[in-house]
Order: C-alpha cells, then sequence, then structure tokens
C-alpha cells in the first residue's frame, strides 16, 4: 500500500516532520487541522509547518509546506496570540475558502495527518481524483458518521480491498456490484464476496447456481471471492460503504461518481476487458463502456427478487472465458478452493 501526500487544501493535509508542537486548528467544512511549530517552541520555531497549503496573512511566505526561519521574524513573537483570537490564513489556490485559526485547548486530541492508502498503480490512475472537492466531503461525511456512532461497513482498512488484490493492468473482468453488505462481519471491499466462515447471502448463492449450471463448477463451502480477485476480476461495488442495516446507505455521498470514474479509466484503456452487469444500477453505470471494444455482458440482479428472471442461464460466466480466449488471453479460472484451503 502506498502513503500518499495530499497536496491541496481540499485533498487533505502535509505531513509534519521531526519534533512538533500543535498551536492552533484551522476548522474547515467541519473538519480540524492541527497547525504545527516546530524546533524550541511556538514563539520561536525553526520552522513551522502549515497543516494546509494556506500562507499567513501577515507573513511573507508565499509557497506551502514549511516556512523558513528568516520568515518566521514577523510572526514568532506573536503567534500564539494571533492563533487564539483568530488569525486567518489565506489559500494558495483559486477558489478554496479562507479559514481561521481557533486555539487548541490544553490537553486536546489532535488527529494526525490522514494518508490515501491505495494499491500503487491505481493511486496513479485516481490521485487526482482524490484532490476533488466531492471526495473530501465524503471523507468529511464517512468521519461524522462514525462519530456519530454508526457502525460503518467495511472497516476502513478494507473500503479499498477490490483496488488492492486487482491492480489495473491486470484487470480481464469486472463485476458490478450496488453496495456492500450490511450485516455484522460480511462486507471486506470486493462485491458480493463475504469473510471465510460467514454465510453466503442469497445473491452470492444464484451466482454460484449459475457457475454451476454454466461450467460444471463446484459450489465451494464458503462465499469469499479473493480467488477470483487475485486471478484478475475486480469485484467492484458502485458504493464503497453502508451503515449496519440500513442497505443504501451511503447512496449519493460521491461514491458513485469515484467508481464511474474507475469504470471511465478502464474503459478507456487499450486492455479489453469484459464488464458483467448485474441489474438496472450496474447497466445505467456501464453505459459509458464501448461495447465494440470490451465485453459488456448484461442481466438481472442475482438477487432472490430478480434472478428467475434472467439471471439464471445468462451463462455469463462461459461466455466472458470465450471472449477472452477469442482475444488471445487465457480463460479465468472460476473455481474456489476449499475454505480450509484459504
Amino acid at each position: 500500500m502506498l502513503r500518499q501526500e495530499r497536496e491541496t487544501a481540499v485533498a487533505g493535509e502535509l505531513r509534519c516532520s521531526g519534533k512538533a508542537q500543535a498551536v492552533g486548528q484551522a476548522n474547515v467544512g467541519g473538519e480540524r487541522w492541527p497547525f504545527f511549530a516546530h524546533g524550541s517552541g511556538p514563539l520561536a520555531p525553526d520552522f513551522v509547518t502549515l497543516v494546509s497549503p494556506y500562507r499567513y496573512v501577515n507573513s511573507t511566505v508565499t509557497h506551502r509546506g514549511q516556512v523558513p526561519r528568516n520568515n518566521i521574524v514577523s510572526i514568532r513573537k506573536n503567534l500564539a496570540e494571533r492563533t487564539t483570537r483568530g488569525a486567518q490564513f489565506l489559500p494558495l489556490a483559486p477558489g478554496l475558502p479562507t479559514i481561521a485559526l481557533e486555539p487548541i485547548r490544553r490537553g486536546s486530541r489532535v488527529e494526525s495527518p490522514r494518508t490515501v492508502q491505495l494499491q500503487e498503480d491505481w493511486l496513479a490512475l485516481l490521485k487526482d481524483e482524490f484532490a476533488l472537492d466531492y471526495m473530501r466531503d465524503l471523507s468529511v461525511f464517512l468521519r461524522e458518521r462514525k462519530r456519530a456512532g454508526a457502525q460503518v461497513y467495511p472497516p476502513s482498512s478494507e473500503i479499498f480491498s477490490a483496488f488492492a488484490a486487482t491492480p489495473p493492468q491486470d484487470v480481464d473482468v469486472v463485476i458490478l456490484g450496488q453496495d456492500p453488505y450490511h450485516g455484522p462481519g460480511q462486507a471486506h471491499g470486493l462485491c458480493f464476496s463475504v469473510q471465510p466462515g460467514v454465510s453466503t447471502p442469497p445473491s452470492l448463492a444464484n451466482i454460484f447456481r449459475e457457475l454451476h449450471d454454466d461450467l460444471a463448477v463446484a459450489t465451494p463451502d464458503h462465499g469469499c471471492l479473493r480467488p477470483w480477485a487475485s486471478r484478475g476480476v475486480l469485484l467492484l461495488n458502485a458504493v464503497l460503504t453502508v451503515e449496519r442495516g440500513q442497505a443504501g446507505a451511503h447512496q449519493g455521498r460521491g461514491w458513485e461518481r469515484f467508481t464511474d470514474r474507475v469504470i471511465e479509466l478502464l474503459a478507456q484503456g487499450e486492455r479489453p476487458i469484459v464488464f458483467m452487469l448485474w441489474g438496472a444500477q450496474a447497466q445505467r453505470k456501464g453505459q459509458q463502456i464501448d461495447a465494440s471494444r470490451h465485453c459488456v455482458l448484461r442481466a438481472p440482479h442475482p438477487s432472490p427478487l430478480s434472478a428467475h428472471r434472467g439471471f439464471l442461464g445468462c451463462r455469463h460466466f462461459s461466455t466472458a472465458n470465450r471472449w477472452l480466449a477469442e482475444a488471445g488471453r487465457e480463460a479465468l479460472d472460476w473455481s474456489l478452493p476449499r475454505r480450509a484451503d484459504l
């Protein structure tokens, strides 16, 4: 996993290195970003790190990040006083808001700078997306829901599991889901998949049924699809988070735009891909895919409510393998090992 420094005020914060003392906070859209002074103390620091790319109103600083000592002279004597009464920082980039510093009370908890953790090749493709306002707003929303006591699935470390398991250059097939399972212990970042030991959900049971009828693949004793992901199947949900017991709780918060961009990048790439679009939502997201370059397979959702309307009997797995073979690529092994062998 790669740690990426987020380089705009909208996208995040700059790293603070060395010994640092937090002396203020910036309030941006409900987020509190700390202001650090390094060295001998906040009144005579060796340098100051602004936690976002803002410059101090009364200083000569015109670049983001560390402020050299010779530019501190004009503010070091009254730095604490100014932060106490709410001194402002101005944005370096047009369109960003002016923010005001608020004093940190003694003993207050200051969160460390956040980073985006994503598989290296995906990060190269998507880094600009994380700098956009909607992703910042989505991040704020998720933190606010957690602070309010909501149980958000999957765990933060597994939100981008699909990307970690299947780098873009390895993608042969994309299966699009809707949003993660909303039961405890189910979601782990791969659409339709559950952790080993968790009961197989009905939609996944129908997928296994179709796979058996299509390719005579034995039904596994678990519902974990990680082996598919490692073989080139990107298991991507349209929405990457949900709340316990509330299907669709995070729809309309920004994830759809993010995953639209993922699909767009894959569809624009040179590598022909099989897209399995199950259900109306997945098919709407797939409207941008050029079917003359890629294999686009459509069927009803495998949910028990709709599987009998055409998912069962769609034969997408054998169709995908034939298309890959005709494109000069290896057919996928759709079998899954026993739970004990995972």
